[in-house]
């Protein structure tokens, strides 16, 4: 079985672009969103959905380490979301990356598509994963609803700008005004053992800038960043990369793990002291995600 990783860059990738989809499996990449929302308008939508459908087909047969994702419609515009679903999913992607999610009851639309899609075509149920987008303030005071709205979550993601908009807020290259979103969306992640995804650096031709960002995101606690660059990607990747002083942690902590019960619980010990099960968790994450080379500076 091939290896995959959802740490480092997700690229996004228009979905009426055939020139640019043709090129993926030739770019160094691990993780695409193809893009049915923002990136294809209005009269390109239907193209672009048969473009994706047969796109995710091509790449798969040449490039089957890529984790591909569906970027669809806002729930909003439901028969939009709903023809991009139908049409897509019998390629079989990855993930669906639904936009600005505010409640728990978008994601469990999609979930109740994505269900009987398998059935009908005898898939494993739950193999297509979803990755709600955080992008105005019902997405982030429900976020945990959201989470546990499907078992198919396995990652969230901001998207900056339009939480940036949706506030009111100026957006800047140091992203002061992002902080609050990020720290809530870290940390419950980390609650739900999934993916906290970082938002787009949209000042592209600032390297310094893109590079203090992911080090800044990496701190809080993001382990994956959305760009629509391609030459973001060494950078990008090289940032969220485990770090060799995280992966001797997780090493030191798994390889002397034990079981002791105490009043009927199941408690971690690890080196002599009980270690919580969410540090158990973030062990193997960091271990299941380490690349074949491992870069840890970005310079």
């Amino acid at each position: 079985m091939i290896k995959k990783t959802l740490w480092g860059a997700h690229l996004f990738v228009p979905g009426n672009n055939a020139g640019f989809l043709c090129k993926l499996p030739i770019i160094n990449v691990k993780n695409i969103i193809i893009d049915l929302e923002f990136a294809t308008k209005m009269p390109f939508k239907t193209d672009g959905r048969y473009l994706t459908r047969n796109a995710i087909s091509y790449i798969r047969s040449i490039r089957p380490d890529i984790n591909i994702c569906v970027r669809v419609n806002l729930s909003s515009a439901r028969e939009l979301q709903d023809e991009d679903i139908k049409t897509v999913i019998q390629a079989k992607p990855d993930s669906i990356r639904i936009p600005s999610v505010s409640n728990k009851y978008e994601v469990e639309y999609v979930d109740e598509l994505l269900t009987k899609f398998e059935k009908e075509n005898k898939m494993e149920i739950g193999s297509i994963k979803l990755h709600p987008m955080i992008e105005n303030p019902q997405g982030l005071k429900h976020i945990s609803d959201i989470i546990q709205a499907s078992n198919r979550v396995e990652a969230i993601a901001l998207g900056g700008e339009d939480w940036a908009y949706n506030c009111g807020l100026h957006r800047t290259k140091e992203g002061h005004e992002l902080e609050l979103i990020k720290f809530e969306m870290v940390t419950v992640a980390a609650e739900y053992k999934i993916l906290a995804i970082d938002t787009v650096f949209s000042f592209l031709d600032d390297t310094a800038g893109l590079i203090s960002d992911c080090k800044n995101s990496r701190i809080l606690g993001f382990r994956a960043r959305s760009t629509i660059n391609p030459r973001q990607l060494e950078i990008i990747n090289n940032a969220y990369a485990p770090l060799n002083e995280e992966i001797e942690w997780a090493k030191s902590t798994l390889d002397d793990l034990t079981e002791v019960k105490f009043n009927n619980t199941i408690n971690y010990v690890s080196k002599g002291v009980i270690v919580d099960p969410l540090a158990i968790y973030q062990a193997k994450d960091i271990l299941n995600n380490i690349n074949e080379v491992n870069l840890n500076e970005v310079s």
